[in-house]
């Protein structure tokens, strides 16, 4: 129906399968980002200097770091929705061109 009112004649197989290779490479982006990123963030934050005289359960050790994994959802997200996006604009640029 939405290519009859349209105009065109895109696939809906076609966008099927672009969604589901960005959904796809979406699906493991969160995870590897993270992990990369992990790699270089400090593990907690808020933490004061570690003081060698007194117990770790009586000192500030902070409190786990939430930027990484925010990061890697941000970066899942954008990958799910640009890949789609970035498809659709490359398609309707490409047969503009060649009317």
């Amino acid at each position: 129906m939405n290519n009859y009112m349209n105009g065109t004649s895109d696939s809906v197989v076609t966008y099927g399968l672009i969604g589901l290779v960005g959904g796809g490479i979406a699906t493991g982006v969160p995870k590897s980002a993270s992990a990369i990123i992990s790699n270089y963030a400090p593990v907690r934050i808020g933490a004061g200097p570690l003081d060698p005289t007194k117990a770790a359960l009586l000192q500030n050790l902070g409190r786990p770091n939430p930027y990484p994994a925010a990061v890697g959802d941000a970066l899942g997200t954008s990958v799910g929705w640009g890949i789609p996006f970035a498809y659709d604009r490359i398609n309707k640029e490409f047969h503009e061109s060649n009317r």
